[in-house]
């Protein structure tokens, strides 16, 4: 595909550069023109591989202007056979949007301002926006404060507007250079506090609040310093300001950089009292620096995504009193403002990184021409669930992306809230709790959800597990939602169990649903060949874990689960998660240990999980082999990751390739690194290799297992080669940016054709 970015600007602007460097990696041919003359911004982007122009007319007369660029704009796009036009900022949009009749290209308009335009009360801005707004077919925005803004204030058409955060490939930042850093800091030498502040030198960034603080903290005694970055129409009353406080030592302006993270991680502080933000880019840049800012509240973003462990929020009208008291405050914790640099850092690089927002531009890039993209408003029904941190990531993931979604939970559990249905509502995420007391109440349940999916105008219901499929796919289809599609955790079981009743649901299901999701290979086997799927409406997408929650346990937590378990340091524990069901293998585990502990008899076995129909076999067995001591069955284990970490093997064995459909806890120990003894089942299937990150062993096999054991128990450093294997093995097909793009581009699939 031919794209081109059509801006009126010539400086760097990094998440411009990433989306081309991206696009160019998918094999689009990629163009520049700017309003401009050729600066660095082309001289980064040719680098790139892009093909870069610049188009400059005299403003003087703004009819000629506008004129000139428009016959230049659709010449260009008619001559390279453009596809897709990103115009970026209000000149380039109308420009582009005026064009679009008389070319090929779809044109796409990117906004990065809020309020901004209503703030400068200026009536030529006001009208590019009233146009570029009434023209546009699709408008990007860069945060949902801004459509929110478009549609209550401009009142914009919603269906326009599509949320995409800014996306940086961060290693475009020059690194951050210590001998320039420690350059920067001879003139701060002495200073308690540095504080930086980058910005355009206009009204609304507010560079005269930043220079009265810096006044306020000199006359409270304080030894401080700033760094004013920028250029603009207000410099030279700004530097006039200066002179007459007789600041000239406090504060210096070195005008416009390149290197501008040297200049931040020589600063303690990043001040942004900006009163107009869409998604503020120096935030970003602050938290590349690891250093922390004190910013507005109720501009911008910034609340949406971040808090109190990260950055300062003050009321934009009391900026100066309530910064004053926090630089006061933050003399001495030096260390304090060191660990929210470090916070901010994490939450901008997980946020804003090119991977875990490019799908959204592959999805529009694949759209032909004038076609307005839904944008997904999702709905999960699900039954027969407790705690899932696999729904519990992915939907966190959705809501950090801007897609709407709620969760509602049939409870099937007597007396008990789904611990799902709690950690959704901290997320921020709306769950629905609704009780299952008898079949009876499946009719209630049935209008009560219908009436859910109309009230948040879902267009996308994606049920799992059997009540969920049942009935959210039959208010689905009362509701006339066209994008219905299922995850079939398990597709074996209802004949395993040689269950009438959950075939009927299974089939209903199927039929039902758009798409079938498939979550892993052993899983599609079987719909395909059993169920009869047709494979175009088969689609398998992985279990996916937040890896940085396994990366990050604290000793606190492994030590709870220690004492909680009475697991002592001189015993071998291992960890067996899985629901007392006979197709999970507890037989040969324990039959197994029978023979171990005759030899090692410090070597204990816990079974965690929850109760199934086998329960009581499992517990007979124990007490067959007298083996109380030694394995134990331990019920639900709320902090799961922390047990991972303070096992020394896990044993994960179904009986056979089908029974296990994926495995959450195989990849959940493959993400702890810790060593694991496995059959072929779930996601072992697609990913165990014996001795390379697993110890494998045949299904329904005790002596195996025993002999597993032993191995892994006597070779212990090599086992722990095998957990650090099967950690880098998952990284490739189980993150949440791999599961989270695959769903996007289904329902956005199903919604848009």
């Amino acid at each position: 595909m031919r794209i081109l970015f059509y801006t009126p600007f010539n400086l760097r602007s990094r998440d411009t550069e990433s989306l081309m460097e991206a696009f160019i990696k998918q094999k689009h041919e990629v163009f520049l023109l700017t309003q401009t003359e050729k600066g660095v911004y082309h001289e980064k982007c040719t680098s790139l591989g892009v093909k870069s122009h610049a188009y400059s007319v005299d403003k003087k007369f703004k009819f000629l202007f506008v004129l000139k660029h428009l016959i230049y704009l659709i010449k260009f796009s008619r001559n390279n056979k453009i596809e897709i036009i990103y115009a970026h900022l209000e000149n380039a949009s109308m420009i582009a949007v005026l064009a679009q009749y008389f070319i090929k290209a779809r044109v796409i308009s990117c906004r990065h301002v809020t309020e901004e335009p209503h703030l400068l009360k200026s009536n030529n801005y006001l009208s590019q926006i009233k146009l570029v707004n009434k023209l546009s077919k699709m408008i990007i925005v860069v945060s949902q404060q801004c459509k929110d803004f478009m549609i209550n204030i401009e009142h914009v058409n919603p269906s326009k507007i599509k949320v995409i955060n800014l996306a940086y490939n961060f290693s475009l930042y020059e690194p951050i250079n210590p001998e320039k850093v420690n350059f920067i800091n001879i003139n701060n030498n002495g200073s308690v506090l540095k504080f930086i502040m980058a910005s355009r030198f206009i009204g609304n960034k507010k560079p005269f609040v930043a220079l009265e603080l810096i006044k306020k903290l000199k006359e409270e005694g304080l030894s401080v310093k700033m760094i004013l970055l920028g250029a603009g129409p207000l410099e030279k009353e700004i530097k006039n300001w200066i002179s007459l406080n007789h600041l000239e030592n406090e504060i210096s302006l070195p005008g416009y950089v390149d290197n501008v993270l040297d200049y931040f991680a020589a600063s303690d502080i990043m001040l942004i009292p900006s009163v107009t933000e869409s998604s503020s880019v120096v935030l970003k840049e602050a938290g590349l620096a690891k250093i922390t800012a004190i910013t507005c509240k109720k501009v911008g973003d910034a609340e949406s995504y971040l808090n109190n462990e990260n950055v300062f929020f003050v009321e934009k009208d009391n900026f100066i009193e309530e910064a004053k008291k926090i630089a006061l405050e933050c003399v001495s914790k030096p260390d304090k403002l060191k660990a929210m640099g470090e916070n901010l850092n994490k939450k901008i690089l997980e946020r804003f990184s090119i991977e875990n927002n490019i799908a959204h531009y592959n999805d529009i890039n694949s759209h032909k021409k004038n076609t307005i993209e839904i944008s997904p408003r999702i709905a999960f029904v699900s039954s027969h669930i407790h705690t899932s941190l696999q729904f519990e990531w992915y939907e966190e993931e959705l809501n950090k992306q801007n897609i709407y979604n709620i969760h509602i939970i049939i409870n099937t559990l007597e007396n008990e809230v789904p611990l799902l249905h709690t950690e959704l509502l901290k997320l921020g995420i709306k769950s629905y709790l609704l009780n299952y007391k008898n079949r009876l109440s499946l009719i209630k349940l049935f209008f009560a959800i219908r009436k859910i999916l109309k009230e948040n105008q879902i267009n996308v219901v994606h049920t799992t597990l059997p009540y969920g499929n049942l009935i959210g796919q039959l208010a689905a289809l009362s509701l006339g939602i066209k994008a219905r599609l299922t995850t079939c955790e398990n597709a074996s079981w209802a004949f395993d169990y040689n269950s009438h009743k959950q075939k009927i649901i299974d089939k209903f299901t199927f039929w039902s649903s758009k798409k079938v999701v498939s979550v892993a290979d052993t899983a599609n086997d079987f719909l395909l060949n059993t169920w009869k799927i047709n494979p175009s409406d088969l689609v398998q997408i992985n279990h996916s874990l937040k890896f940085i929650e396994y990366e990050s346990v604290t000793t606190e937590r492994i030590n709870k689960i220690k004492s909680d378990l009475n697991i002592k340091p001189e015993d071998f524990t291992i960890g067996m998660i899985a629901r007392t069901e006979f197709w999970k293998g507890h037989q040969y585990a324990v039959e197994a240990m029978a023979e171990v502990v005759k030899l090692y008899p410090t070597i204990k076995l816990l079974i965690c999980g929850s109760v199934g129909f086998d329960h009581q076999k499992l517990l007979d067995l124990i007490s067959k082999y007298k083996l109380e001591n030694n394995v134990k069955f331990i019920g639900f284990v709320n902090d799961t990751i922390a047990f991972l970490k303070t096992i020394k093997i896990q044993i994960h064995i179904p009986i056979n390739k089908y029974v296990e459909n994926c495995g959450i806890s195989i990849i959940e120990g493959m993400a702890a690194k810790t060593p694991q003894l496995l059959t072929l089942s779930g996601y072992s299937f697609q990913s165990a290799k014996h001795l390379k990150n697993a110890y494998v062993v045949d299904y329904c096999n005790s002596k195996e297992v025993e002999k597993g054991i032993i191995y892994l128990y006597k070779n212990y450093d090599k086992a722990l080669l095998l957990g650090e294997q099967a950690y880098k093995d998952a990284l490739e097909q189980y993150t949440t940016k791999v599961k989270f793009n695959k769903h996007m581009n289904v329902y956005n699939e199903i919604l848009n054709n």
